[in-house]
């Protein structure tokens, strides 16, 4: 179920968050989250069973460990970034502690969205975010892209019938096609002729490959590139729930098979930048579909939301 933006607005703009979870690896994006939160001067209490501190800032085993505030609930929301078999047991702890809003945060995969810890959230009268990453709302790497796109094309699959939507779903669908129909015919001749003879190449193009013909490589141009796009573009236009993600995969996958054939082949062509780059608006129409409406809260939004309280 998506989140109202008017929920996701009365969480952001409370003073003292929770975040549970907080890995104590730099580069993880609860770390990510962390900073982008202090950097828009929210109070962040650190919960973690390994106990220590990271950032300078304590960190609680639990939530029923941190402190509490007169008169207040020790922390006004819960940011929940624990695996989806933990989350229910860390809503029950935000409950017996009186936090009020809990954050299922999701990223890439499930995350820490469960029906246990949804249904645990409603039944004890909690403000739920059920789902998605702070990031998308205040902004952090390529979560601003991802946000950019929910503003143009709205939330999909429904999003998918506004006309923006509608022009970036059929826009992706029929780059997927030409990829798909140019990848199943080149795949084709090279698994007839693996000596490439057919498209006017030599196995000399392979001598810094670890391949002896274009046999292998012709499987796989077939198979990922071929087979892979086509499905993307019936997924996309049948607006089937992971056709968004799977776009978004198979994107990258064409501009590494574009970065294989640079390091690999010696000779290039036009049309391997040209492939490249309809790589990249693959992955950017596909971020732009997918699942539930993103609309990024800049900076003075956040603050004049924290003015609130």
């Amino acid at each position: 179920m998506q989140t109202p933006m008017s929920t996701i607005e009365e969480f952001l703009s409370q003073r003292h968050l929770a975040l549970v979870g907080v890995s104590r690896n730099p580069k993880d994006l609860s770390r990510v989250i962390l900073r982008e939160l202090r950097k828009r001067g929210y109070q962040v209490a650190l919960v973690n069973p390994a106990g220590g501190t990271i950032d300078g800032l304590p960190v609680h085993r639990s939530v029923a460990e941190i402190p509490q505030r007169p008169g207040e609930p020790p922390s006004d929301g819960a940011i929940i970034m624990v695996p989806a078999s933990e989350s229910a047991a860390v809503v029950a702890a935000c409950v017996e502690a009186g936090v009020p809003r809990v954050w299922l945060h999701r990223g890439a995969g499930r995350g820490a969205t469960s029906p246990e810890a949804t249904h645990l959230a409603h039944s004890n009268g909690l403000w739920l975010v059920d789902g998605a990453c702070p990031l998308m709302f205040i902004g952090g790497g390529l979560h601003v892209l991802h946000g950019a796109m929910r503003r143009v094309v709205g939330d999909y699959p429904d999003g998918g019938t506004r006309p923006a939507g509608r022009l970036v779903r059929i826009s992706l669908a029929v780059l997927q096609l030409i990829v798909a129909l140019g990848a199943l015919a080149a795949g084709s001749a090279f698994m007839a002729d693996p000596s490439g003879a057919m498209l006017g190449m030599t196995t000399r193009f392979l001598e810094h490959s670890p391949f002896a013909s274009f046999l292998v490589p012709g499987i796989v141009l077939f198979v990922v590139n071929g087979v892979g796009q086509l499905a993307c573009a019936i997924l996309v236009m049948r607006k089937r729930q992971f056709a968004a993600r799977f776009s978004i995969a198979f994107g990258i996958i064409l501009c590494g098979w574009i970065v294989g054939q640079w390091l690999w082949l010696s000779g290039t062509s036009w049309l391997q930048p040209t492939i490249f780059a309809i790589g990249i608006v693959e992955v950017a129409l596909g971020f732009g579909l997918v699942p539930r409406a993103h609309q990024r809260i800049d900076g003075p939004r956040i603050s004049a939301l924290l003015s609130r309280r």
